[in-house]
């Protein structure tokens, strides 16, 4: 079988910039053989969880995907890192993308020469295995005349002004929700058990399938909270009702940066207002840790409602853009839409909920 080439050295004539000394050396990486991936990795400060070996060896645990990285290394240093992993399987056939099942990852850069490095890089790669397309998500910024492939919202909190600035920032209706769950006295608090994350699960199963998705594979949940929760990289807020947990959220942590994951409520306690609670809790629990920022994850351009949501925490809207490259075509390439609404939900919203998560199991490997 093909495989990558261990090093890939810059064409001739290529020079750092401050242009003189060796030319930049190109190398493939699996950063689950990479002792020093994540200590690299805070070299650059927009490095976040989705780029650390802990979310790399989660995918790779969970649907089998191979970790292929790229990393340039220029005067003695890390100069750029691109993750990435390669999949196969139906209908898509053999690709490579940064990363599946994440919200984004984009290249860590030091200049703009690199970004044309690490393309050249891709196509070499991509070339010898057989790659029809390489996707990268949140890279538009180090490409920017190509096209987006697609496109989403992506909101930010900044924690360093303070709970109270925090708070204050709310629009009056979450801050009226806010009231409405303190006089139902909900209880709200981190649960980090193999437990926790089950019961998070359960809800989740329920509200994917009241957006007519399936679930992804409980082995995900549980790998995630091997390789992630149990390690101090991330934790599981859960809202009880008397006991009974009636929504909950699973966030990562990592590099002074929080991510907001994956959310799921029971729709029959919504007007107790549990969801604006939990994040209301999550987001002074980690502002009071010295955390800097939250990234409430991306929204597609149709989930209107899921975008009133996060703007009414008083987050900052930014544009999200993906890019494809089609390898056959030589070129970057648009994509048709992120499947987020169609037939399939008024299917999936039928299935039992056994059934469902059989068809999360089988499916979600060819739908990264």
């Amino acid at each position: 079988m093909l495989t990558a080439p261990e090093v890939i050295r810059a064409p001739a004539g290529e020079r750092p910039a401050n242009g003189h000394g060796r030319a930049p050396e190109i190398r493939w990486v699996n950063p689950l053989e990479h002792p020093a991936w994540d200590q690299e990795l805070r070299q650059f400060q927009d490095a976040i969880f989705f780029h650390t070996s802990a979310w790399a060896r989660v995918l790779t645990e969970t649907y089998g995907f191979k970790p292929m990285s790229l990393m340039v290394h220029e005067e003695n240093q890390v100069g750029a890192i691109l993750p990435g992993m390669e999949l196969h399987g139906f209908p898509k056939g053999p690709r490579a993308v940064s990363l599946p099942f994440t919200d984004h990852t984009a290249p860590l850069l030091r200049n703009a020469t690199q970004a044309r490095l690490l393309l050249e890089a891709v196509k070499t790669c991509g070339r010898m295995r057989g790659w029809r397309t390489w996707e990268c998500r949140g890279g538009h910024p180090c490409w920017p005349e190509s096209p987006a492939s697609l496109s989403f919202y992506r909101h930010t909190l900044d924690l360093t002004v303070g709970e109270a600035e925090l708070y204050s920032g709310f629009e009056p209706s979450v801050r009226r929700a806010l009231r409405k769950a303190a006089g139902h006295r909900l209880e709200v608090r981190v649960e980090d058990s193999p437990e926790a994350m089950d019961a998070y699960f359960a809800l989740h199963c329920r509200t994917r399938r009241r957006h007519g998705l399936p679930p992804q594979p409980k082995a995900f949940f549980e790998s995630i909270h091997r390789h992630v929760i149990a390690r101090g990289h991330g934790h599981v807020f859960l809202v009880r009702y008397r006991g009974c947990p009636i929504a909950g959220g699973v966030f990562f942590h990592w590099n002074r940066g929080v991510i907001f994951k994956f959310g799921a409520s029971d729709t029959r306690h919504q007007v107790l207002r549990p969801n604006n609670l939990l994040m209301w809790y999550a987001i002074a629990h980690y502002a009071g840790r010295d955390y800097e920022r939250l990234d409430l994850g991306r929204t597609s351009l149709s989930q209107e409602g899921l975008r009133r949501f996060k703007l009414g925490l008083g987050s900052t809207e930014t544009r999200l853009d993906y890019l494809k490259y089609d390898l056959r075509q030589d070129a970057f390439v648009t994509d048709g839409g992120d499947l987020t609404h169609g037939w399939h939900n008024a299917f999936f919203r039928l299935l039992p909920l056994t059934v469902l998560r059989a068809f999360g199991t089988v499916l979600y490997r060819h739908l990264a």
